[in-house]
């Protein structure tokens, strides 16, 4: 077995579709796998005796290692990698014959992670057969992506390795000549993690915006669950020939809303909140409306009609707009507290897809979930209109910050002007749909105008109508033949875990307070360098306990989720460390400490609102 089979051996094992990639890939095509392509490479000998890579490109020749010493070479390199901090993420740009990456695995920590994009598959093939892998190739530690083929496969690592904790501590590097030999790709890849990185910031700004307003709305929306339907309910409800029009509340919504006077028996119309007042004006009564934001305004919903048609609502949305709606709510997401209550009592409800974070893909993903084979979209521009400025239907203008601003492909193949959280949106569409690709659902955006959503069709709505036939369907028969989902005996149940978390809080309340005192002992005993004696292994222990018994808790998301905002800044200290050992430990026990302080004015804070929010159901007449 020559070295290409015991690395292809090895590879199989990890990863198949790699392995397949390099099997199927020629001299030619491989050549052609990178903008910027590399005429030769061959293997020479260093002076110590080390094989190295000598690349050709445009008349010009890049060692890949020192010619002289290569140990040298990378101990210096390796002296710019960050290696202080715990739970590393190393991200890097090249692989060339896996020396360096060898040695950087020699000094990462077993939880530390590699994130390779190597840009061209000729270099890796050369590498597969001339270098043998194997300590690099069972590494678990290791994630590698070759060529433009495999660029979504590595923003999709990059967003499940980094988050906000560790975004600051993040390492990025490129393996030497990499950034010249591939100046194209190298931008590309930086640019992937920029934009990584400011969607990392903008979830974790939302969810510290909206975590104490979410945990009030819960409490408040509860006395919904009691006439309620959820997402399941629907499964298998919609004849399979029956398409579903989703209509967001984009600038280009006025071009066409009029033909949805047609749809009637055609389709069945999902409305987003803020897009109900432009159908209701036009006398348009969409099937379903959709909310999903803790803090929507109850103006963006209708804007002063009467809304009974059934309403879409993950259970901490506002609950100013569900307290306004008049009719049946449907719960397609049940928040983290109600989510562990149902799925005790047997009627979990099932979250299938990620609902994404707007409103519009909050539809869009319960469309999916629902088995529907054709979906269309309009007014999901994405985009801001032709005047650079109206951002929503009805002339709404909302103010772009330059730093904020970015141009992304049109449906009619000319840039138009959109901001980084809609592309986030353009690229959760994206990856929504790559993910369904299997089921055989037609996706088709008739929004004329805006963001280009790459795997839909783009046609006119007047056309998609044009084609369908009226199938009758009856949504008011629909309606009328389900249920409220949950029993008086389910609701008692939920009503009892309600209750008993008023408990709990007051037992999280107590714990933290007993973590306080401990950690305060061994701050005292950093400063004395005595952290390490038996009292300080039993503080250390008794501590890491206390901080299990609350972790373990029902209540703790919901108190995680309340105090986001404050802690995170704190959760980052604790992520970078220096070589003091001592002040290492010291810093730990006063940042848990303040983090403890936070759990106990929490635990205050949400057992006030569940005692004024939460109406028990069996206090009812």
């Amino acid at each position: 077995m020559n070295v290409y089979e015991k690395n292809m051996e090895i590879l199989k094992y990890k990863n198949i579709s790699l392995c397949k990639d390099i099997e199927i890939s020629s001299d030619a095509s491989i050549k052609e796998s990178t903008r910027d392509k590399i005429d030769g490479i061959k293997v020479i000998s260093a002076v110590d005796n080390n094989n190295i890579l000598e690349i050709i490109k445009k008349n010009h020749t890049f060692r890949m290692n020192s010619i002289y010493d290569i140990n040298y070479e990378v101990e210096k390199w390796l002296e710019g990698i960050d290696l202080q901090a715990i739970k590393k993420v190393v991200i890097l740009f090249g692989f060339s014959n896996g020396f360096y990456i060898e040695k950087l695995l020699s000094k990462l920590n077993e939880d530390d992670v590699i994130i390779i994009f190597e840009p061209s598959m000729h270099i890796y093939k050369f590498t597969m057969e001339n270098f043998l892998l194997e300590k690099i190739l069972e590494d678990t530690r290791v994630y590698l992506y070759i060529g433009h083929k495999d660029i979504e496969n590595f923003r999709r690592c990059l967003r499940q390795f980094v988050y906000i904790n560790n975004i600051a501590t993040q390492t990025i590097a490129a393996l030497p000549q990499y950034d010249r030999l591939f100046i194209d790709d190298y931008k590309a890849f930086l640019n992937i993690i920029r934009e990584n990185n400011k969607s990392v910031m903008l979830g974790e700004n939302t969810n510290a915006f909206f975590g104490k307003i979410a945990v009030e709305n819960m409490f408040s929306n509860l006395k919904y669950v009691k006439n309620c339907n959820i997402i399941n309910d629907y499964y298998n409800v919609f004849p399979k020939n029956i398409p579903v029009i989703i209509v967001a509340a984009g600038p280009s919504l006025e071009k066409n809303i009029r033909y949805l006077k047609d749809t009637k028996g055609k389709a069945v119309i999902f409305c987003v909140d803020r897009a109900l007042e432009f159908l209701y004006e036009e006398g348009i009564i969409p099937d379903y409306a959709v909310t999903l934001d803790p803090i929507k305004p109850a103006e963006y919903f209708g804007k002063g009609s009467v809304i009974d048609i059934p309403l879409f609502v993950e259970i901490n949305s506002s609950s100013k707009i569900l307290d306004v709606h008049i009719g049946k709510k449907i719960i397609y997401d049940p928040f983290m507290f109600l989510d562990n209550i149902l799925y005790k009592i047997g009627k979990k409800i099932d979250g299938g897809n990620h609902f994404g974070k707007s409103v519009a893909t909050a539809a869009f993903a319960i469309a999916i979930q629902l088995g529907f084979k054709k979906i269309v979209m309009i007014g999901q521009d994405l985009a801001y209109a032709d005047d650079g400025k109206t951002s929503h239907a009805g002339a709404n203008m909302q103010q772009v910050l330059k730093e904020d601003e970015i141009w992304v492909e049109g449906t009619n193949g000319a840039k138009v002007k959109s901001r980084y959280d809609w592309y986030e949106y353009l690229t959760w569409f994206k990856d929504v749909i790559e993910l369904n690709a299997d089921k055989g659902i037609e996706f088709i955006n008739a929004t004329e105008g805006g963001a280009l959503i790459q795997g839909t069709k783009t046609m006119k709505l007047s056309e998609v109508l044009e084609s369908l036939p009226d199938n009758g369907i009856d949504i008011k028969k629909i309606e009328n033949n389900l249920s409220p989902t949950y029993t008086k005996s389910d609701l008692n149940k939920i009503e009892r875990y309600v209750m008993n978390g008023i408990d709990e809080l007051v037992s999280i309340k107590r714990k933290a307070s007993v973590l306080i005192k401990l950690s305060d002992q061994m701050i005292t005993k950093c400063k004395r360098n005595s952290q390490e004696d038996k009292t300080g292994r039993n503080l250390t222990e008794r501590i890491m306990k206390g901080n299990e018994y609350i972790a373990l808790k029902s209540m703790y998301p919901l108190i995680d989720c309340y105090i986001t905002d404050v802690s995170r800044s704190i959760m980052k200290d604790i992520y970078q460390i220096s070589d003091n050992q001592q002040k290492n430990m010291e810093d730990t026990f006063i940042q848990s400490k303040q983090i403890y302080q936070l759990i106990i004015q929490a635990a205050d804070e949400i057992k006030s609102i569940i005692e004024s929010k939460f109406e028990p159901w069996s206090k009812e007449n």
